[in-house]
């Protein structure tokens, strides 16, 4: 009998020893979150929030001519269709092709082409091309033309051959 009292005793006692050993580590991560040195933003990295604000700020600017978007919202748009006015809005009407400064190749904007326009370029077709716009209107612009890689279908070498054709431009 005193050996299985010994026993539930020795039990108990381990029992209270993990929780304050947990107890204690959780304090220790605790701690070392809130000492450890905040990273500083990566340079020409911008909130979503003020992309957002300044899509909203154009297309308030947009709505105080025409009263009709601001009806068609009051009515209920789904967050996607206020998205793709957001986007349309943030970005300036201009041709999705622009030259380069030397003038030798056309650059499509990844940012403003539209599902078409990216089916065209090579070893792109109708369903990346659906998933390059789909990705973008979820997401907001790609900062860089790497950013394709998190479309589902482009590779690094698919990446390498279109990046001769393309440009993220903000």
């Amino acid at each position: 009998m005193k050996f299985k009292a010994r026993k539930a005793q020795y039990i108990e006692s381990i029992g209270k020893i993990t929780v304050v050993v947990l107890l204690i580590a959780a304090a220790g991560l605790l701690a070392a979150a809130f000492a450890w040195p905040k990273k500083e933003a990566p340079l020409g990295w911008e909130p979503l929030n003020r992309q957002v604000e300044a899509a909203l700020l154009l297309e308030s600017a947009h709505d105080a001519g025409n009263g009709d978007k601001a009806a068609a919202s009051s009515k209920g748009e789904s967050e996607a269709d206020n998205r793709k006015e957001a986007s349309k809005a943030a970005a300036p009407e201009s041709s999705s092709k622009a030259s380069e400064s030397n003038g030798a190749a056309e650059m499509l904007d990844i940012n403003r082409a539209t599902s078409e326009q990216l089916d065209r370029l090579k070893g792109i077709g109708p369903s990346k091309a659906k998933a390059i716009v789909a990705d973008r209107e979820l997401n907001g612009f790609f900062q860089s033309t790497d950013d394709l890689l998190r479309v589902k279908g482009i590779g690094p070498k698919l990446l390498a051959a279109l990046k001769e054709s393309i440009v993220a431009r903000p």
